[in-house]
């Protein structure tokens, strides 16, 4: 995971994290139909098999709009005045971005924006059956003004399909081989809680993930900060 993109690194963690935590029954119904598209193309872990993991998919697309990757995205700088619809006037120069977050947690959109809900799209899909689009368009993939992971329009990220293909085929191969958990000691819930040990370097550190609790925390050298509840951080020891 070191070795790819990191955005693919980032979405596959999350992945890891919210299957350790969602309840087993609904981690063996994404495992049992990650086998059925498997046994259905004769035991191969093909393209068309990974298009057949819709439940995968629909916990990759929540993880996007819960934890909205980036604060700001799709930075640009306007060449010349530019005037938007509400009659903001924007001068040349201007650095425009937007929030994904407020976007993915609109409740004129998403039905109980701040609850986490792996199979979401999932429903979705089964609700429109009746459309001929209705796979595309919860897909995980797709570009919508509601849905902005991967940006929109034509400067949308043309490698969003490898990406997906490739955080489902390592997610189906760990299922697969593994149970995944959390370790047993846990501190209190509401403090922050140290849940995976990662590495060991030579000079025997080491690097762990913790989740936050809206807490607030001060790194040595920098100001206090406060973090959100569901943001993992990572602390790597010298």
């Amino acid at each position: 995971m070191r070795q790819t993109i990191h955005t693919s690194g980032i979405f596959t963690t999350h992945a890891l994290f919210e299957l350790a935590r969602m309840p087993a029954n609904q981690v063996e119904e994404i495992r049992a139909e990650i086998v059925a598209a498997i046994d259905s193309e004769g035991g191969v872990t093909n393209k068309a098999a990974v298009g057949k993991f819709h439940l995968l998919d629909s916990l990759l697309k929540e993880i996007g709009r819960f934890h909205s990757l980036f604060a700001v995205g799709s930075s640009r700088v306007t060449l010349r005045e530019a005037v938007i619809a509400d009659g903001t006037v924007l001068p040349a120069g201007s650095v425009v971005a937007f929030a994904p977050k407020p976007l993915h947690h609109n409740p004129d959109v998403y039905h109980d924006p701040y609850k986490f809900d792996p199979f979401r799209f999932a429903k979705l899909r089964k609700g429109d059956e009746d459309n001929a689009g209705h796979d595309i368009q919860q897909s995980f993939t797709h570009l919508s003004n509601e849905y902005i992971v991967f940006g929109l329009g034509k400067h949308g990220c043309p490698g969003r399909f490898f990406a997906a293909l490739k955080i489902k085929v390592i997610l189906a191969e760990l299922l697969l081989s593994y149970d995944i958990a959390f370790p047993r000691r846990r501190v209190a819930h509401s403090q922050a809680v140290c849940i995976q040990y990662l590495h060991r370097t030579e000079s025997d550190g080491a690097a762990y993930f913790y989740e936050a609790e809206g807490i607030d925390i001060t790194l040595i050298g920098s100001v206090p900060f406060h973090l959100q509840s569901s943001c993992w951080i990572q602390i790597e020891s010298p």
